[in-house]
């Protein structure tokens, strides 16, 4: 776990608290009480210029912001039950409402398809402006919501802590008007007192979950199912947000702390915010973090590590393998340490003998049956 290896790039303020933020390549939605604000990345990381504002983004408050693939379309979630779409110029592009909807707590895209996630348990697929689908998924609110399989299903969660999966097509293929749809899996208490969020990794193949109990479950994703891979723990409060950068999982949480998780293990916390975070996201690249709280703020972190670079912390221990001590005897006659030339014996690629380990020596006197090296140690076992 690495702590304060990121640097605050920018602290952009606005007027209320920052209930959801989305970032797409060079380009940051936020959006508190009804207003919606777009800003665009400079050349120096601390740049981030303000492009376009719309005060009256919604009826009421804004609940969730998410970007298309590519992020030249925004789809924005209200408690007036309506999703809207926006251009980076946040031109309107499109309302998406359907009479008596409630508020809206959670949106994904699937391809050219917007779903969304309302307060009565519903889920509703969009496309170009068209309702396909109403899914009456759950009967808590639905805060989780993403598509795995690059949009092949349907995995939802309620503040019941029920998560369930649907094939897409089987879901748009029943249409509006209630036709009861086969569950592929049902999972009750997937999170004690509920779940908060969702998203699913680029490649379709995991998504994960957060909720109240304040750990993070990263799903393993099939044609038939999902099962839990790993369980992530470290909060201290409910989970809030998560979304993937490639194979990296990013949280927030109501510690007031972001974390960045990869094969299992949190390599970065991030103390963003002196309150509550309400929202977190990253670019592709893992370079650029940005942070949404209560605090009325959004802060953009630049992370002085990419993707590439993140790794689980170990101990070189974790690397040794060895075996069952049988197999592997000591060579009679062995040279001591420094007998050795200058690398005649090895064919004149100069190696040479630097320590030695087993007979009388430091291994314990016996003899030395198994080997293992990882980077600059060596383990050494005998009977």
């Amino acid at each position: 776990m690495q702590e304060g290896e990121a640097v605050l790039a920018a602290s952009l303020r606005l007027r209320g608290e920052v209930a959801c933020a989305a970032l797409a390549g060079g380009w940051l939605a936020a959006g508190a009480g009804r207003t919606l604000r777009v800003w665009r990345a400079g050349e120096a990381p601390a740049a981030w210029s303000e492009v376009a504002v719309q005060p009256r983004a919604h009826r009421y408050a804004l609940t969730a912001a998410r970007w298309a693939a590519g992020g030249a379309l925004l789809a924005s979630g209200g408690v007036d039950g309506a999703v809207r779409l926006w251009s980076r110029a946040l031109a309107e592009r499109g309302v998406l409402a359907a009479p008596g909807a409630a508020a809206v707590r959670a949106l994904c895209w699937a391809g050219a398809r917007v779903l969304a996630g309302h307060d009565d348990g519903c889920a509703r697929v969009w496309t170009r402006g068209e309702l396909l689908a109403v899914l009456h998924a759950h009967d808590g609110a639905l805060h989780a919501l993403a598509a795995p399989l690059r949009g092949a299903l349907l995995l939802s969660a309620c503040t019941d802590g029920v998560l369930k999966l649907h094939d897409m097509e089987e879901v748009v293929s029943a249409g509006t008007g209630g036709a009861r749809v086969a569950t592929l899996c049902w999972r009750d208490g997937a999170h004690d007192l509920g779940a908060l969020c969702a998203d699913a990794r680029e490649d379709g193949r995991a998504a994960a979950t957060g909720g109240h109990d304040a750990r993070v479950l990263v799903w393993a994703c099939g044609a038939r199912g999902v099962r839990v891979a790993r369980v992530l723990e470290g909060h201290a409060g409910a989970v809030t947000c998560v979304r993937w950068a490639r194979r990296v999982l990013a949280s927030a949480s109501l510690d007031g702390t972001a974390r960045l998780w990869a094969a299992g293990a949190c390599v970065r916390v991030l103390r963003a915010h002196s309150r509550y975070l309400t929202a977190v996201d990253a670019d592709a690249a893992l370079r650029v973090l940005v942070t949404a709280s209560n605090d009325r703020s959004a802060r953009v972190w630049e992370l002085h590590a990419p993707a590439t670079s993140l790794h689980a912390p170990c101990t070189p221990l974790q690397h040794f393998a060895l075996g069952d001590l049988e197999g592997i005897s000591t060579v009679e006659g062995a040279e001591p340490a420094g007998a050795a030339g200058t690398g005649d014996a090895a064919g004149g690629e100069g190696a040479r003998c630097v320590w030695s380990a087993g007979g009388g020596g430091s291994a314990g006197g016996a003899g030395v049956n198994c080997l293992a090296a990882h980077g600059r140690w060596v383990a050494a076992a005998c009977r």
